[in-house]
């Protein structure tokens, strides 16, 4: 998945990541330019990983929302619906930890 659609990020400023959402974990297959930059994670950090565990990556146990890691995989289901036409947007603010230890709260749309 990320030779086909994973790298097309690559290069993008705004912070943005890919899901692999035939995979029941809905792995990172791609992390923009932008997101490395704000979080400090390299590719490596993330790929391959559950959204989850990257929504959650280097923050303290008590401040992960496990409310917010269920909307997002919520959300990543409802998107495999074949049926599905039209979805509205899904917001999740969690709080992440840079790679230099700074701690920021993040709203991914």
């Amino acid at each position: 998945a990320r030779q086909e659609v994973g790298y097309l990020v690559d290069q993008l400023h705004e912070v943005a990541l890919i899901l692999d959402l035939t995979h029941a974990c809905f792995p990172v297959i791609g992390a923009s330019a932008g997101y490395r930059q704000f979080t400090g994670f390299a590719l490596d950090a993330v790929l391959g990983r559950a959204i989850t565990e990257v929504l959650a990556l280097g923050a303290p146990s008590t401040a992960v929302s496990r409310s917010a890691s269920q909307n997002a995989e919520d959300f990543c289901r409802m998107c495999r619906r074949a049926e599905l036409e039209e979805i509205s947007e899904a917001a999740v603010v969690q709080p992440v930890r840079t790679q230099s230890g700074t701690y920021l709260c993040v709203l991914s749309l």
